[in-house]
């Protein structure tokens, strides 16, 4: 009898069944959330600690912090070097100053005195008079953080703005300065 070749055997293939994929979204997008949050509130309150002993310790004052965010009001002084009192007087020219307007806009310097304003942004008038001698005006446009000076002195009124300079001899002088014609 003749041999009969082995027969083939099968064995079962077993395949996984399809697993159906489950849909974290909106759990994975909450804890970042959260994570995010969490860090958040870490930095702002260590910025917050970091501003408050900046402050204490007078490392940083808060005319220096608006001026970071654009909202430090601008600043004019006066000197009197001459040798009278000299009346200054402020007057708003904007709608949205003139309602900011002090009740003390008007300062008297006696001769070496040193004074000034600080004012919100916008357009105002300085007019300046001394007993004798004819009265000097100035139109000022005010942006925050400006510092603007003037002395006063017995051959007239000069006036500077910081990181401005002069172009000339003249630009100095009130009745010349382009910085008084704004």
């Amino acid at each position: 009898m003749a041999q009969q070749p082995p027969q083939p055997v099968y064995y079962p293939v077993y395949y996984p069944a399809p697993v159906e994929k489950k849909r974290n979204g909106c759990l994975t997008c909450l804890i970042i959330f959260l994570i995010v949050s969490l860090v958040g509130c870490v930095v702002l309150a260590g910025a917050g600690v970091a501003g408050y002993f900046l402050i204490k310790n007078n490392t940083i004052n808060t005319r220096q912090i608006l001026a970071l965010v654009g909202k430090a009001p601008g600043e004019v002084n006066f000197v009197n070097l001459g040798d009278e009192q000299l009346t200054v007087t402020l007057t708003p020219l904007d709608a949205n100053t003139s309602s900011l307007a002090t009740l003390d806009n008007e300062r008297q310097l006696q001769p070496m005195d040193i004074d000034g304003f600080a004012m919100n942004p916008g357009r105002y008038r300085l007019d300046f008079s001394f007993p004798s001698g004819e009265p000097a005006t100035c139109t000022l446009r005010i942006a925050s953080n400006d510092y603007y000076q003037f002395v006063a002195t017995g051959q007239g009124i000069v006036v500077a703005k910081d990181k401005n300079p002069a172009g000339n001899k003249e630009d100095p002088r009130i009745n010349h300065s382009p910085l008084c014609q704004q």
